[in-house]
């Protein structure tokens, strides 16, 4: 099974039209439920994950994605009654949606108007309507090329495969826990009648019964090898074997229920005493496996009865689906699992406002959409910078960051400088495999560049402690074995490969020669014609200007003063801007290591 990374990284070439047949680009909501009127939603990658606390309208998203394409309506879904009127005018106008879909004669993405009318004595009817220019619609071309009527875009042609996992329950669960008006003598009675029946039904492989004149068994065989090999993999357990059957053996008629026979080893068991999610998970993979290429998947809260790490793997899964069938997927979820490791533009987070709409943020990263699930964010990293000061200037930086990412970054001074730091914090800190991240001042710049590991032949490896003093000045304090290792080395070298490819990924620097110079050029813009690029003169430059106010002030003072200043003007700040750059990049790279 490939990880999300390289699925992420295969699927994130997919290009409507080519492979991602009538793909759904946008879907916009002039006057939708409780959405926002003209919130829009992007779907930029081929899978989408809805995240906001309940009644945030995640699930009103599937329900207009379900009644998008041709011969669906999300009448299925909502619809006016006594108790629940669905109330239009105002000035809004119908009940309606506008979605982008991929056409294929044209090359382009065209808009799908769907209205909720009424059609003689039916209510709730949904059609594709006319183009309305009101509604920001595009005129057609003349004449109307394929996929058009005369005054409107067709729907899009897709297979819907819509899985509410909350009502993915077995056959036993839903007659047990669900069914009413009849005592637990008589359900026990039926159940023990109903397991025969399935007992003879899957001994004779029988998939078209009837009894009292009604079908009552409509699918009975075992799971394919590659159903199986998911279902194992998703679940993390062995099977040997699964059965499934589709029937309605149970009393009452609620529609076809779902049976499972596992086998684990000498094990066999139904779904009367498998998990819950055991189940969901058959089935969804069932569904999923079976769907046509290029189908519109849409997932109502997928972690229902999963474990977070069976959650990880069932995402891995959906990936693979992409992968294999140019599928669009989209997810409505509270769960951390499926935002790992996904592209921020991936991931939409739609909150209520205190007016009752919601509203939507397009792209969000897994930090800021956890602060919005409640969570809290898994970790911090550390960010070591040289003096107090440059703490000052990170963490205004820090705080410009969105809600969410700003809590996980811990700003840390290092005692000794510089050279402190590359000489030995940064070895310990490889040592330690922690999380942490480098921002010296702007005159430690290396002399020359750390070396290319992928440029370096086996031959030349014996200077790369040189290259290291070269560029850095300093020769780090190695973790090696003393003695008489034979191997010691072929160990140093590894150890400097290491340091070099961590500080290549994790030390950045400050703009300008220190951070004093930051301050003066954000919040004393009349002192920036006196610099000449030293650090003394920096130095000097800030510390006059805060002793006409605070005469006498020592290093923490200055350092406390200089940060007022800095944060009345820092948000403007170009320079403070790009640490803030920096902190992100640190976020995107540390996230990258633990997806």
């Amino acid at each position: 099974m490939q990880s999300i990374e390289k699925l992420v990284e295969t699927i994130e070439k997919f290009k409507p039209g080519a492979p991602l047949v009538g793909y759904i680009g946008k879907i916009r909501f002039p006057n939708f439920k409780n959405m926002d009127p003209g919130t829009e939603i992007d779907f930029s990658f081929p899978i989408t994950v809805l995240v906001g606390a309940n009644g945030s309208g995640k699930s009103s998203v599937l329900h207009a994605l379900y009644g998008a394409p041709k011969d669906q309506t999300t009448r299925d879904f909502w619809f006016s009654t006594e108790l629940d009127p669905i109330v239009e005018g105002k000035g809004l106008g119908p009940s309606r949606y506008i979605y982008s879909h991929w056409n294929a004669a044209l090359s382009e993405f065209v808009e799908t108007r769907k209205a909720r009318v009424k059609s003689g004595q039916k209510l709730d009817y949904w059609e594709p309507t006319k183009i309305v220019a009101g509604d920001g619609m595009s005129p057609l071309p003349s004449p109307a090329p394929a996929g058009a009527a005369t005054d409107r875009w067709l729907p899009v042609e897709r297979t819907v495969v819509y899985i509410n996992f909350k009502a993915e329950i077995s056959a036993f669960d839903r007659y047990f826990y669900y069914e009413t008006g009849q005592s637990k003598e008589e359900k026990h009675a039926a159940m023990l009648r109903e397991a025969r029946r399935l007992k003879w039904a899957i001994e004779t492989g029988t998939d078209n019964w009837e009894l009292w004149n009604r079908r009552r068994v409509f699918e009975n065989r075992e799971l394919s090898e590659n159903e199986l090999d998911w279902v194992k993999h998703i679940l993390g357990q062995p099977y040997m074997s699964a059965i499934l059957v589709r029937h309605t053996l149970y009393p009452g008629y609620r529609g076809q229920d779902i049976s499972v026979l596992f086998e684990k080893s000498a094990l066999k068991y139904s779904e009367a005493f498998a998990g819950s999610g055991e189940v969901a998970v058959v089935s969804s993979v069932v569904k999923l496996l079976s769907a046509n290429d290029h189908a519109l998947v849409l997932l109502d809260e997928p972690e229902t009865s999963l474990h977070p790490g069976a959650q990880k793997r069932f995402l891995v899964f959906l990936l693979h689906c992409i992968k294999t069938k140019k599928m669009q997927i989209v997810i409505s979820t509270h769960s951390p699992e499926f935002l790992r490791g996904l592209p921020d533009k991936a991931i939409k987070v739609l909150e209520e406002t205190p007016s009752g709409r919601v509203t939507l943020a397009n792209s969000s990263s897994p930090l800021v959409a956890f602060k919005r699930l409640g969570l809290a964010p898994p970790g911090k990293i550390r960010v070591i910078v040289e003096d107090a000061l440059a703490k000052q200037v990170v963490d205004v930086a820090r705080r410009m960051l969105p809600e969410g990412e700003r809590e996980v970054v811990e700003v840390v001074v290092v005692p000794g400088g510089a050279e402190m730091i590359l000489g030995h914090y940064i070895p310990a800190a490889i040592a330690a495999e922690d999380h942490t991240y480098v921002l010296l001042d702007g005159d430690k710049q290396f002399v020359s560049q750390l070396p290319d590991l992928a440029t370096i032949a086996p031959v030349d490896e014996s200077s790369l402690g040189e290259l290291i003093k070269n560029a850095t000045g300093v020769e780090p304090a190695l973790y090696l074995t003393g003695g008489d290792d034979p191997h010691l080395a072929s160990k140093k070298i590894a150890a400097q490969k290491k340091y070099i490819s961590w500080v290549a990924g994790r030390v950045r620097f400050l703009p300008h020669v220190v951070p004093e110079e930051i301050v003066l050029r954000a919040a004393f813009p009349a002192l920036v014609s006196e610099l000449d690029g030293s650090a003394d003169t920096a130095k000097k430059l800030l510390y006059s200007e805060l002793a006409k106010s605070f005469p006498g002030a020592n290093a923490d003072q200055v350092a406390t003063l200089a940060s007022y200043e800095l944060a009345k003007s820092g948000f403007e700040s170009s320079d403070v801007l790009n640490v803030r750059g920096v902190l992100s990049e640190f976020i995107a790279t540390w996230r990258a290591d633990n997806a």
